[in-house]
């Protein structure tokens, strides 16, 4: 399932993106923005990407893409 948001954030708040992703074998979450890879660690069937202190710099289009044996699916962007 695929969900697409668009969501405002005041400068210098923040804001937290949750994903979940259900599969088996259970699938790998990681997160891109503006389709590069954001560093950090990988979670097992759920995430949480924090941001915090948000600038305009952070603007763009956040995906949770969910990873396993089974392929690859792009869960949901926040732009």
């Amino acid at each position: 399932k695929f969900h697409n948001s668009k969501l405002s954030v005041v400068e210098g708040n923040g804001i937290d993106l949750n994903c979940t992703a259900l599969g088996v074998p259970p699938p790998v979450i990681f997160w891109e923005h503006d389709n590069r890879v954001v560093e950090m660690e990988r979670f097992v069937g759920t995430s949480v990407l924090i941001l915090d202190d948000v600038t305009s710099n952070m603007a763009g289009v956040y995906t949770c893409i969910a990873s396993s044996l089974a392929g690859v699916s792009r869960q949901a962007e926040f732009k």
